[in-house]
């Protein structure tokens, strides 16, 4: 659970916002927050658009969470797209297993996803180990249902509305090779944060990647805007100057850099104060 320190935590500007070399900002927190003029506008436009379309969508995504909010921004403000992807979201939430443990508890413990501290602004970090997901046989079904109970678990007792509401991951691909790569996993897994996850990434560290990863990601950043780009940062073995800026190397783990033993077992629950 939360300790002191993260509940006393006040965001700065920059873990507000996000700033673009264009002078453009995306929103980093959304609960409660006072809006710019531009998200206003917005809201109301895409209110009208509702009505002379005759759509609607549910209740919950138009409170003083601001989901709306997070996926018009994630759709560039594409009302027909953030409509459709509201709709999606509610269908799937209606779906995930975020309570009945029993289903996902061997997986939870296996270590191939854990959550260990926070960075440098009190986000929860993230670990993804591949080669352990490798190892321990886990279908693609069973990734995407162990991380949505786990990142669900994470939103409802990591985060602090208004104040924390996004997480730093680190993508371990250490010792797999290239024949090794779980691609379809990967992809599966990477989806679903972005879908179903809208505006919760904070930071996405690849870490030694191999050649093909490198080269998958450099073919991803063409096609993604400067925002998400921003976000995905594939990094062979040198990529701890970069880690370090985020995350404080007394909430890290040796094998990254840190003071902190490499975890090797109590992967459940999150282990984030």
């Amino acid at each position: 659970m939360m300790n002191e320190q993260v509940k006393s935590y006040e965001p700065t500007l920059e873990d507000t916002f996000f700033v673009l070399p264009t002078g453009d900002y995306q929103r980093l927190i959304f609960f409660n927050m006072e809006l710019r003029d531009k998200e206003q506008n917005h809201l109301n436009d895409f209110d009208n658009f509702l009505k002379t379309k005759g759509l609607e969508i549910p209740a919950d995504f138009d409170n003083e969470h601001r989901l709306v909010l997070r996926f018009l921004q994630k759709m560039h403000w594409d009302y027909q797209k953030a409509h459709d992807g509201i709709v999606a979201n509610h269908t799937w939430r209606q779906q995930v297993n975020i309570s009945d443990i029993s289903k996902v508890e061997q997986g939870l413990k296996a270590g191939w996803i854990y959550g260990y501290m926070r960075d440098k602004s009190q986000r929860p970090v993230i670990i993804i180990n591949c080669r352990t997901m490798i190892d321990s046989g886990v279908s693609i079904e069973q990734v995407v249902e162990v991380a949505d109970f786990f990142l669900n678990y994470v939103i409802t007792n990591g985060m602090v509305p208004g104040k924390v509401e996004n997480w730093t991951a680190i993508f371990d691909l250490r010792n797999v090779g290239v024949t090794e790569l779980p691609s379809k996993h990967i992809s599966s897994l990477v989806k679903s944060m972005s879908v179903n996850y809208c505006g919760r990434m904070f930071k996405f560290f690849a870490t030694d990647c191999n050649w093909l990863v490198r080269s998958m990601m450099y073919m991803v950043h063409k096609f993604v805007d400067e925002f998400t780009k921003r976000k995905l940062l594939t990094f062979a073995d040198d990529y701890r100057p970069a880690l370090h800026e985020i995350v404080a190397v007394e909430s890290l783990e040796e094998k990254y850099g840190g003071k902190l033993p490499d975890k090797k077992d109590n992967f459940w629950p999150p282990q984030l104060n």
